[in-house]
């Protein structure tokens, strides 16, 4: 099964307008989506009492791009307090939707140019991204050419578990929650 992932990561940044008004400490987020077939293998289970809470799926391609991704923004030159993680979405069967949904509604921002993913010999597959900082309008152009567009990982051949996942609009992400909320109306009682 599928599993859909959500990087995040948010750090403070001082912006400038176009008529050189200077913002100090504007929080700046970004968002890579991205999906990896069949990685429900690389399940990470932890034990409590009994009860089995799922933790993660982790492998190396995904520790990887994420210290990759992380490595590259954090070049970004003035910027303070960063930190980043990665969400999971369990995209299965009746709730592939919902959940698809879920990290839309998550990375709500403005989309953004698709970030280039890279081996040593192949090119891989262009992720989609969004961004979110306050007005954006304004001060985009001290934060948009600072953002990475291409991410090499140093290993050889393709990931073919590695694929594009693209966002919902959100229109499209608030229709799909009413109607997943609407179906299930009265059934907790």
């Amino acid at each position: 099964m599928n599993i859909l992932k959500l990087y995040h990561a948010r750090w403070k940044q001082d912006v400038f307008d176009e008529e050189g008004n200077h913002f100090k400490d504007r929080v700046v987020e970004y968002f890579v989506q991205y999906e990896r077939v069949n990685h429900i293998v690389h399940q990470q289970i932890q034990d409590n009492n009994g009860y089995r809470t799922v933790t993660g799926h982790i492998d190396n391609i995904d520790t990887l791009l994420f210290d990759e991704i992380n490595n590259a923004l954090m070049q970004i030159s003035n910027i303070k307090e960063f930190d980043s993680g990665i969400f999971e979405f369990r995209p299965w069967f009746e709730y592939e939707q919902i959940e698809r949904a879920w990290a839309s509604k998550r990375a709500l921002g403005y989309p953004f140019r698709d970030l280039q993913i890279n081996t040593t010999t192949n090119r891989i597959v262009a992720l989609a991204t969004r961004l979110r900082f306050f007005d954006a309008q304004r001060v985009k152009n001290s934060i948009v050419y600072n953002i990475p567009q291409v991410i090499n990982l140093n290993i050889q051949g393709l990931i073919p578990s590695l694929i594009r996942a693209d966002f919902y609009t959100p229109d499209e992400t608030d229709r799909i929650i009413q109607e997943y909320w609407a179906d299930r109306e009265g059934g907790l009682i």
